[in-house]
């Protein structure tokens, strides 16, 4: 066992930008330049989705990417909450982000003057986040998540294999009623560090269950997240694996390199260092300020 802790510093905020075109290929084509990248990068296969073999896939060079343009009108547009505590937002966000869909950012921070009227604006449950698609406006972390696998199936949020889409979907719905008593005494706080604070027997439990989950997903798949490739059940615990952070709950070695890879995804850095960046502070997220 080993408390975990945030390997290394954010990286700093980067501009929306998704790939140049680069023209009709033939499917002949792309089936190639699939099957070489495979072969160069090396993939095993879980639940018939290709999966890197090591963390190393999830580096940050294409930040920096000169086939990257800068989006001008994204067709979907996110609203979130604050980047430090708006655990919600971050689920709908990071899929989004990490695929490198196109969309508009919208931030509304909460409980500042005017910030119900400005959601109710956009969705008639009045709470974040909210995915607007064209006509079509989708509100609620997991529905938005189920809209961006059905928009975008070839992005494999989902795995393919039937058995595996009905766990994850178990455990997506497990973390998005569940866990009471985590969210109530270790609430989502990226920027602040309360080592052994919230250790309820209660808080034990959920930690102890969660635990479990990822553990039956590591072992079944072998990494490097839940059911391989990264997917909608990973966005949904991500900030899960921040709270670890946060509160540094000790891990044993495979659930303390998930977190650490989770953690180091780019897009999670663009999100932690935005987090870190803001300046509200929302007392009810703050119980050990």
């Amino acid at each position: 066992m080993r408390a975990i802790s945030p390997p290394g510093r954010p990286l700093g905020e980067r501009d929306q930008y998704a790939p140049i075109p680069r023209g009709d290929r033939s499917a002949n084509e792309k089936n190639g330049a699939n099957h070489s990248r495979r072969a160069r990068s090396g993939t095993r296969r879980c639940g018939d989705r290709g999966v890197p073999i090591a963390a190393k896939a999830y580096d940050n060079a294409h930040l920096h990417r000169p086939d990257f343009q800068r989006i001008g009108t994204p067709s979907m547009r996110l609203i979130i909450g604050n980047k430090n505590y708006s655990s919600w937002s971050l689920r709908a966000w990071l899929p989004l982000r990490h695929l490198e869909i196109p969309f508009e950012e919208e931030r509304i921070a909460l409980f500042e003057p005017g910030y119900k009227d400005r959601i109710l604006a956009r969705s008639p449950a009045g709470k974040v986040p909210v995915l607007i698609d064209g006509d079509t406006t989708v509100w609620d972390s997991l529905a938005i998540g189920e809209h961006l696998a059905d928009k975008f199936p070839e992005r494999g949020l989902r795995p393919a294999a039937t058995a595996h889409r009905a766990l994850a979907r178990s455990y997506s719905a497990e973390m998005h009623s569940g866990f009471p008593e985590l969210r109530t005494h270790m609430p989502m706080n990226i920027r602040s560090r309360y080592p052994g604070r919230g250790r309820t027997p209660a808080v034990a439990a959920d930690i102890a269950r969660i635990c479990q989950i990822w553990r039956e997903c590591v072992r079944r798949c072998g990494g490097p997240f839940l059911f391989g490739a990264f997917g909608l059940v990973d966005a949904m615990y991500a900030p899960v694996a921040t709270r670890f952070l946060t509160y540094e709950v000790e891990l044993e070695a495979e659930l303390a390199a998930y977190v650490d890879r989770i953690w180091n995804l780019p897009a999670m850095q663009e999100w932690r260092a935005a987090a870190a960046a803001e300046t509200e502070i929302l007392a009810e997220d703050e119980p050990y300020r």
